[in-house]
Formats: structure tokens, C-alpha cells, sequence
């Protein structure tokens, strides 16, 4: 089953992630709408989900690329940003893996960012930036890199390095797609509104 998996074509990983983040979008918008009839409970329980969906996603990260690996005879280290990013480029397996590499971060960005990162500006709270979730998505990737380089239970790339963090990017863009989104139904409803009192 594993290396059916592994071996769909990449179009079908392209579809699901798309799908993935076009119903996390509606979700989100969803439950913001919702909070605004209901009260912010909703959205402290949106919260949460995304919390616990973006630990999910994160052990899952983790098993697949150090707990479910065998140690290499010889542990191979590519720290030249861009080497294998330039063999993808003319090579299909190459591109295959740092898109897969790019894919498997990008629910992780996006569940994280809905779980830490809030647009409201209350007075006397501080809120974390996109840019911290990308931040910790970055040392969570050098982290798996380090770990496989040290133990030989991989290959360490700076490449892979910079295609995840570029997926948690990814990520963080659905979720500000989804604000902007929430935040327009939101004030077109208000338009609305005004207009027919």
C-alpha cells in the first residue's frame, strides 16, 4: 500500500491539496461568519481544531520522513542550495520529489496559521505575524534535515530545506486568502444590510 501511494502520479497529490485548501477556505470563512451570529466561542473552537490538526500534520512529517526509515550504509548530505531544485528542473523524478516535499507542508502551514494567527487587533494582546508560522516551519524542516543527515535515515538537502519551507509559505497564503475572503463576505453583508434599512 505505501509504495502504491508513493507511486500515484503527481497530479493526483496537485488535485487533493487544491481540494484540501479550498475546503479549509470555505471552512474558515465559514466559521468566522458563524462566530459573528453565534460569539467568539466558535472561532476559539476553530482554533483548537486547527491546533490539533496541525500536530497531527506535524507527527505525520515526522514519520514519514525520520520514524519510518531504515538507516542508509551511507548518509548522504547535499548542502548546495539549489542542486538538486536544478536537477528537477530537467529531471521528472527530481521535480516529482520536491513537489511532493512542497505538497506534504503546505496543510501544515495552513493549519498552523489558523490555529496561532489572528487579524483582530485587541488592545493589549500581542499576535504572532505570518512570518513567525513560516519561521517555525523552517526550523521544524531543518530540524527533520538535521536529524536525517546525523542518523543516515535520509538524504539531508538544503533543497529539501527550502521546498518545505516554501510549502509552509504556501500555507500561510491559503489562510490569508481565506481572511480576505471571510473578511469581504463579511462586509458585503454589512453593505447589504445598511442598504435595505
Amino acid at each position: 500500500m505505501k509504495n502504491r501511494l508513493i507511486t500515484l502520479p503527481i497530479k493526483y497529490f496537485t488535485v487533493a491539496i487544491v481540494l484540501g485548501c479550498a475546503l479549509w477556505i470555505v471552512l474558515n470563512a465559514a466559521a468566522r461568519l458563524l462566530a459573528e451570529k453565534r460569539g467568539e466561542r466558535l472561532l476559539t473552537v476553530w482554533r483548537i481544531v486547527n491546533a490539533v490538526l496541525a500536530v497531527c500534520c506535524a507527527g505525520l512529517l515526522l514519520y514519514l520522513t525520520v520514524f519510518s526509515r531504515r538507516p542508509l550504509s551511507s548518509g548522504n548530505v547535499f548542502l548546495q542550495p539549489f542542486y538538486i531544485l536544478r536537477k528537477a528542473l530537467t529531471q521528472q523524478e527530481y521535480k516529482r520529489e520536491k513537489l511532493l516535499n512542497l505538497y506534504a507542508f503546505i496543510p501544515f502551514g495552513v493549519t498552523l496559521s489558523g490555529a496561532l494567527l489572528d487579524r483582530r487587533k485587541e488592545e493589549g494582546k500581542r499576535h504572532l505575524s505570518p512570518a513567525a508560522v513560516v519561521l517555525f516551519g523552517f526550523l521544524l524542516t531543518f530540524a527533520i534535515e538535521l536529524t536525517q543527515g546525523i542518523t543516515k535515515l535520509g538524504t539531508a538537502e538544503t533543497d529539501d530545506v527550502l521546498t518545505n519551507t516554501a510549502g509552509v509559505f504556501v500555507g500561510v497564503l491559503v489562510w490569508r486568502i481565506s481572511e480576505l475572503i471571510g473578511f469581504a463576505v463579511k462586509r458585503t453583508k454589512r453593505w447589504n444590510k445598511s442598504n435595505s434599512e
